[in-house]
């Protein structure tokens, strides 16, 4: 049987649930939705490979899939965010930011 960590279907799930939810990122295009599957498929072969013991083995591939994904399609440091988010108006500025980027995207 198949760990669950290494269910690629899954870990795209658990991923798009987190954008909606923890970033109000809803309603993936298709381009935004084809690039989450590769960096999922990247990360769930990156975890099968690594030795869980190592220092740079991927520990929460649903969140490293999230983190890739803010970083290479919005350019967005997620390390920053959590660093420099501290209260309701900041997550709300870099939501609203986030939209504006997306909306902004989807007109070009």
């Amino acid at each position: 049987m198949e760990n669950s960590t290494y269910d690629a279907e899954k870990r795209f799930q658990e991923a798009v649930q987190i954008l909606d939810v923890v970033f109000s990122i809803k309603n993936l295009s298709n381009i935004e939705l084809s690039h989450l599957r590769r960096i999922t498929n990247e990360v769930v072969k990156q975890a099968e490979r690594d030795n869980p013991s190592s220092d740079l083995a991927i520990v929460n591939p649903p969140e490293e899939i999230t983190q890739r994904f803010l970083l290479e399609l919005y350019g967005v440091d997620y390390h920053y965010i959590q660093e420099h988010s501290k209260t309701e108006e900041d997550v709300n500025g870099f939501i609203e930011y986030i939209r504006k980027v997306r909306e902004r995207a989807h007109l070009i």
